[in-house]
């Protein structure tokens, strides 16, 4: 009796310590990361297997074509949302506010109607604005990414509106011809100028040339690199013959012609078929000299390089070092005597020689200024004397200029599991660039 006794109390004891257990000690409730895990594992499985297919170039910068070929293909991403980003460098498409006139507006858009760098397409999209509400020039996005102000503002008024915008990453271009009065508040804050009162320019002036940049850190490295590596287009649209001198082979497939006009001159082109384009290189209106894709050339005193002939129609071309401007910059001694507000002069851009015997104030054609996030320039306005008198070497600084100044962060937004990925490519310019692939839970 004595041990059933015994047998009951320690049940009951049991019972109790396990009823107090319980109540005094709370296990809590943990969820595991398995999903997330599989996100990941998923994201970084995608991107490999697009790098060793050899379309992670591509997809990075298509998303239609990603969804099309490989994500509805691919088991891992249904009933998963997936958006892909990149960074540090051009984005899929750039949005141009322009504070300019409808013709400055259209010669823009013109100059980047066809950007294609390392067999990618840039879309450039330029739209009107003012500068009290600066256009997004698109639905989907608050800002845009570069804000181009052409011919002097005073931005009085507008300065804390500026201010934001590169506090945002949005790059600013100004181009306009300055008087030493309108240096003030805003373009000194803003655009890191300031007035050098130096003498007269020289006479004869100096030609223009972009200034290599001593570091890649330096705020004017991607336009110098975008300047002499982007590939400009030429468009011709005017059929014709092609007349010959100085014993060329003939060429005998009807041609395309048109004009590529730099230093103030024309020289005329001509597309021959699919693999040949034949240049006026001395003016006199007849082909003198024969080049295909892929091969260097020079016309007088520039070297030039032909990356691509397309279409029997469109040829890309670019510039190669060092190449010289006609001076733009020394129209009025009145005008344009700036100079970074910091004394750096790895901030000029273009150049035209120097002030002083000792090489060390630049004249300064195009300065760079580095704020935060955001890239801004002024450049002297090289249209002064009417748009129609520019050449398709100032299309190309602008636009080099422009793009350089864009945001090269995509915006994300949302929730959800990101893998990254570094990218290199070398086709027209060497660029590195980190790959973005999030995966969102639809529910």
């Amino acid at each position: 009796m004595k041990g059933q006794v015994s047998i009951v109390e320690a049940i009951t004891v049991s019972i109790v310590l396990i009823l107090a257990f319980n109540v005094l000690i709370s296990t809590g409730n943990y969820q595991s990361k398995w999903n997330d895990a599989i996100y990941s594992l998923s994201g970084k499985d995608t991107l490999v297997t697009i790098d060793r297919i050899g379309k992670l170039n591509n997809y990075a910068f298509n998303q239609t074509d990603f969804r099309i070929n490989f994500l509805l293909k691919a088991e891992s991403t249904r009933d998963t949302i997936v958006k892909i980003d990149v960074q540090g460098t051009l984005k899929e498409k750039i949005l141009v506010a322009c504070n300019c006139t409808t013709d400055q507006i259209a010669y823009l858009q013109n100059s980047m109607v066809d950007v294609k760098l390392n067999n990618r397409k840039v879309n450039v999209d330029v739209c009107p604005t003012n500068l009290v509400n600066v256009s997004s020039c698109s639905s989907t996005q608050t800002i845009p990414d570069v804000l181009v102000i052409w011919g002097y503002r005073d931005f009085g008024s507008n300065i804390a509106t500026l201010a934001n915008l590169i506090n945002h990453g949005v790059g600013i271009v100004e181009i306009a011809d300055i008087q030493s009065s309108q240096v003030d508040v805003a373009q000194q804050r803003i655009f890191g100028l300031v007035w050098n009162n130096q003498g007269n320019y020289p006479s004869p002036a100096n030609p223009d040339s972009p200034s290599k940049p001593g570091y890649s850190s330096k705020p004017t490295y991607v336009s110098y690199k975008l300047f002499y590596h982007l590939p400009y287009t030429l468009t011709a649209n005017t059929i014709g013959g092609v007349p010959i001198e100085k014993n060329i082979q003939a060429c005998t497939n009807a041609a395309l012609t048109n004009n590529f006009m730099f230093q103030g001159t024309n020289h005329q082109f001509w597309i021959c078929g699919t693999s040949s384009v034949y240049f006026d290189t001395d003016g006199n209106g007849k082909a003198d000299m024969i080049v295909t894709p892929g091969n260097t050339f020079s016309i007088g005193q520039s070297n030039f390089k032909l990356n691509y002939l397309e279409d029997n129609s469109k040829i890309r071309i670019s510039f190669k070092r060092d190449y010289k401007f006609n001076d733009f910059v020394s129209f009025n001694n009145n005008y344009n005597k700036l100079s970074p507000i910091d004394g750096d002069t790895q901030k000029v851009f273009v150049a035209s020689g120097f002030w002083d015997h000792a090489n060390t104030i630049p004249i300064s054609v195009s300065i760079f200024n580095s704020t935060g996030n955001a890239r801004v320039a002024w450049i002297a306005d090289f249209s002064r004397n009417g748009l129609a008198n520019t050449g398709d070497d100032h299309k190309l600084l602008i636009s080099s200029i422009v793009l350089s100044a864009s945001n090269k962060i995509s915006e994300s937004s949302g929730n959800g599991q990101i893998s990254s990925y570094i990218n290199s490519v070398d086709n027209d310019m060497f660029e590195v660039y980190r790959i973005d692939l999030k995966f969102i839970k639809p529910f």
